[in-house]
């Protein structure tokens, strides 16, 4: 059995070795027939090899020549579009006339810039062509170019005026509000165009001194507006009620609003022309000042003029002017002449008009109040006893010298020691060998005062107390103010001592005025001169002799309110200064002690009405009533 399984696997051994053979017969057979196809194959590639390499040689020449086809196209194709593009610039006029004659929309300029953009463009395009007969055509070009950058013009003057609304600058200064900006608008459109304008070949410079000019010609108008009514407010306050007002407007506050006006006008100038040569713009500048200088230079003449018609009244206005321009001189300079180029000294001249009024007005003051004194008074004048326009204007007017005194010293050292007209003897109010000429001056100017007032008191005598009030209202004030200010402090103790002298004497003089009332209810034997002899009767009472005549005691009693009746008539058109608070006190204080108890004492002694049938007649008012009335006088 095992030898039939060993001869078994012995043919199966056999079998698979001549599988193997058989296979391998096979492959060898096709490795032959592919290696034939290879052969052909690779054959046949070298021919093609050999073709393409004879097919190319063959194409060189013809790929050289559609290149220089293709560029000669080219070359033709641009000349093409060269000379169409000459055609198009040649006819570029006549299409974009119609939109450049009418001008842009001010609120869309991109259209209007487009068509000038192209007339550029064609226009630096013709240039580069050298072609000959072209002048024409540039001449239009150029021509179209300027109408258009003209019409640029005219929108931002249109931008200019409706950012430049007129104001008035001096009620706006002294609010502290600031003048109103340039409009946003306005920045934001005005600055490029400009630019844009300045960068236009050939027109651009002429077009951007257009540009300027305008503007300059606009805001100058803007500020000119702005200033006239600050202007007319410095004529208006050329009174003498408003000469010593604290709040004056005068040529200093105009010229404090014009060189605000004037730095903000810098400023704004500064952004919108930035990109402008700063000579350019400082002719900007210089161009906007002249109409309001012109305002400031005219209103000084007028006001100068103002003055010299009514010198005594309006005298302190000329020192005060004269100061006030001199303060801002410096300021003037930097902002006015030296930032715009301006060879004009518009406050110089004005200097020059009003140090020639306050040198006449030193010696004409001086004269003219002493015309004042001796000039018999008007039927008005009877009645007024206000303190009179006159006083307060010298007052005022030797305020403002005081205040001034470096200037005044040098206008009086012009005139000389004592050659302004003063008293012809020694000043009485004060006064030393040494002192000051302004000193020396302010001396004669109150002596004369005083001695004018004196003249005018006596003029007015014939209106019973009248005179004495007018005296005492006008010294009063004269002694508050003096003393007050830095009159008193230059013309020292003696003007003071000499000042309350004459107050005390003014003073009873006033009191006379209520002597009828003492002496009507005095004895008789009793002096009754004066007001001395009515405060000592008053003082002493009313002894009475028991039963004296009844008809005297009745004609006390009617003379005592008959006197007391005109004298409250008296106080009502002729009243005491109210603004003598303190005095009108101390004289109410004095004319109750003179007055109510004698009046009480009179009144307890004849109380029982034995003097009369008819007492109610005569005992009109008891001693409180009289307090009360007497009160009203002063209140």
């Amino acid at each position: 059995m095992s030898t039939r399984f060993q001869r078994a696997t012995a043919n199966q051994n056999t079998l698979a070795l001549e599988q193997s053979n058989a296979d391998l017969t096979l492959l060898s057979q096709s490795l032959s027939k592919s290696k034939r196809v290879t052969d052909r194959m690779t054959s046949m590639l070298s021919d093609f090899d050999d073709r393409l390499a004879r097919l190319e040689k063959s194409l060189v020449p013809i790929h050289k020549q559609t290149g220089r086809l293709t560029r000669v196209s080219k070359n033709i194709e641009a000349t093409m579009r060269s000379i169409d593009g000459l055609l198009g610039h040649h006819d570029l006029v006549d299409k974009e006339q119609p939109l450049i004659s009418a001008g842009p929309d001010p609120n869309d300029l991109k259209p209007y810039l487009a068509a000038l953009d192209r007339l550029v463009s064609a226009s630096e395009a013709i240039k580069k062509t050298d072609a000959k007969g072209q002048s024409a055509t540039l001449a239009n070009m150029a021509a179209l170019l300027d109408t258009g950058a003209r019409q640029l013009v005219a929108v931002f003057s249109r931008w200019v005026k409706e950012t430049s609304p007129s104001v008035d600058a001096g009620a706006l200064f002294d609010s502290g509000k600031p003048f109103p900006p340039l409009s946003g608008f306005f920045l934001e459109n005005a600055i490029p165009l400009i630019a844009y304008l300045r960068a236009l070949p050939d027109v651009g410079n002429k077009i951007s001194k257009d540009l300027e000019f305008a503007y300059a010609d606009i805001r100058a108008q803007y500020v000119e507006e702005s200033l006239k009514n600050c202007g007319k407010e410095v004529l208006v306050d050329a009174t003498p009620a408003a000469s010593a007002a604290p709040g004056r407007r005068g040529l200093g506050r105009f010229l404090d609003v014009l060189l605000a006006l004037a730095k903000s006008e810098h400023s704004l100038l500064n952004t919108v022309f930035s990109g402008t040569p700063a000579s350019n713009r400082k002719d900007i500048y210089g161009a906007i000042l002249p109409p309001s200088l012109g305002i400031l230079y005219t209103t000084g003449q007028q006001l100068n003029a103002l003055i010299k018609k009514s010198l005594h009244s309006l005298v302190s206005i000329a020192f005060a002017s004269f100061s006030e321009l001199q303060d801002r001189s410096p300021e003037f300079e930097e902002w006015i002449r030296t930032k715009a180029g301006r060879k004009d000294n518009e406050v110089g001249e004005l200097l020059h008009a009003f140090r020639g009024s306050c040198l006449t007005s030193l010696p004409e003051f001086i004269d003219d109040t002493k015309t004042w004194g001796t000039k018999a008074p008007t039927s008005a004048e009877m009645m007024a006893v206000k303190v009179n326009p006159m006083t307060v204007n010298v007052v005022t007017f030797m305020r403002q010298l005081s205040d001034n005194q470096p200037t005044v010293e040098s206008f009086l050292s012009v005139l000389g020691a004592g050659n302004w007209g003063g008293p012809p003897t020694k000043s009485p109010v004060s006064g030393q060998e040494d002192d000051t000429l302004i000193t020396r001056y302010l001396n004669d100017v109150l002596t004369t005062l005083l001695t004018a007032l004196d003249a005018r008191t006596r003029a007015l005598r014939a209106r019973p107390g009248v005179a004495a009030i007018f005296l005492l209202n006008n010294v009063s004030y004269i002694r508050r103010e003096v003393l007050s200010s830095q009159i008193g402090d230059l013309l020292g103790e003696a003007c003071e001592d000499n000042l309350n002298k004459k107050m005390r004497t003014t003073k009873a003089s006033y009191l006379e005025i209520w002597s009828p009332l003492v002496s009507a209810l005095l004895d008789a034997g009793i002096d009754q001169s004066g007001a001395a002899g009515a405060i000592k009767a008053g003082i002493g009472a009313v002894a009475g002799k028991g039963g004296g005549e009844k008809r005297e005691t009745k004609d006390r009693f009617v003379r005592f309110h008959d006197s007391f009746e005109e004298v409250e008539q008296l106080h009502q058109s002729a009243k005491l200064d109210e603004g003598e608070a303190e005095l009108r006190e101390r004289l109410k204080g004095e004319v109750t002690r003179m007055i109510v108890p004698t009046y009480s004492k009179f009144l307890a002694r004849h109380r029982n009405g034995e003097f009369s049938k008819n007492p109610s007649k005569y005992l009109k008012i008891d001693a409180e009533q009289l307090t009360v009335r007497l009160d009203a006088i002063f209140d």
